[in-house]
């Protein structure tokens, strides 16, 4: 029987620290976006579900 891995709980942030975080991420990256490297309409957040990412499968 294959075994089911659970998934880590979500981290929440208060507002503020969800800004604080926005802004650092947004630094980071040299405000552009890291696909295209546009500097229009950035969002801050994972661009694919993290269930749907191949390295959160269990492989065995």
């Amino acid at each position: 029987m294959k075994k089911v891995s659970r998934k880590s709980p979500r981290l929440r942030l208060d507002a503020n620290s969800y800004l604080e975080l926005h802004r650092q991420v947004l630094e980071r990256d040299g405000w552009r976006c890291q696909f295209c490297g546009s500097m229009q309409n950035l969002q801050v957040h994972h661009p694919k579900f993290r269930s749907h990412s191949a390295a959160t499968k269990n492989r065995t």
